[in-house]
């Protein structure tokens, strides 16, 4: 072989390992759920494939990760989580899937105390959306160092999308005269924080029946404050909450969390909920 050829040769392997890793089409991160998932194909575009690992309609709390899923994630870089006990069952694909990077997204948000630890239900938050969608530019940016100025022109657009639709959201919600809600599941604390709202009781503060007492206290509550209104989500029992509605003669209305099929993108599900919100309130 010719020497010129052979430093040729030589040149580009030097040239392969000393340069950073190009990502294509295999460049694939994964998200326990949609919204995070939502938020980092704004934040890739076209530069990754992006899952989902939660279906749709599936309770977190309960979910468990199946061989197929974890065959479909196979190969990813990054795999995306939300911490504090809502799915640590990812944690498992960390022995499945050798070289992921296993990541809790809400590094800088400001975490809101319960009985049991922090709240994990931070993403529902127009002002933490920004902040995760930061902290995943950062991340991702130091996976494909080559694609950094595009992830940040696209966190740019995104968070301009964010304070639109967060600036909408509190003009739908400024002229209600009733702010106070009971809500079924201790999850919306972050969603009532940045829209002014108050939530007077839940029903359910931990997964499990709630007791004699707590319904006692919960029925207080309700004829003390007047309400008339009780936010559920996808995966409460419908029957069960017919029949507490009924029996504290409210009505229903359903909040979604987590997003399905009818939620095009993460925007679309928060300003979903907000118009629920108004609904009901507005009602009263």
């Amino acid at each position: 072989m010719p020497v010129r050829l052979r430093m040729a040769i030589l040149w580009v392997a030097l040239s392969l390992i000393t340069q950073p890793p190009v990502f294509g089409d295999d460049f694939k991160i994964a998200a326990t759920i949609f919204p995070v998932a939502d938020i980092a194909k704004h934040i890739t575009g076209e530069t990754a494939e992006v899952l989902t690992l939660l279906p749709s309609g599936a309770d977190p709390h309960i979910f468990e990760l199946t061989p197929q899923l974890i065959k479909r994630i196979s190969g990813a870089a990054l795999i995306l989580m939300i911490g504090h006990g809502f799915d640590d069952w990812v944690k498992a694909a960390g022995e499945s899937v050798p070289g992921a990077r296993i990541v809790r997204v809400d590094e800088g948000i400001d975490l809101i105390g319960t009985e049991d630890g922090e709240d994990p239900h931070y993403w529902l938050s127009f002002r933490n959306a920004r902040i995760i969608a930061k902290n995943l530019t950062h991340l991702i940016s130091e996976l494909d160092p080559n694609h950094e100025s595009q992830y940040q022109a696209n966190l740019e657009v995104y968070l301009e999308a964010l304070r639109e639709a967060d600036e909408a959201a509190k003009a739908m919600l400024a002229n209600l005269k009733i702010h106070e809600i009971v809500t079924f599941h201790n999850g919306w604390q972050y969603f009532a924080k940045d829209f002014g709202l108050k939530i007077l009781a839940v029903v359910e503060a931990s997964h499990g029946e709630p007791t004699a007492r707590h319904l006692v206290r919960l029925t207080e509550t309700v004829s003390r404050n007047r309400v008339q209104a009780l936010f559920i989500q996808p995966a409460v029992s419908r029957s069960v909450a017919n029949s507490l509605a009924h029996d504290l003669n409210l009505r229903l209305y359903q909040l979604d969390p987590l997003g399905s099929n009818q939620h095009p993108d993460y925007i679309h599900l928060m300003l979903a909920n907000v118009r629920v919100v108004q609904e009901a309130l507005g009602n009263e």
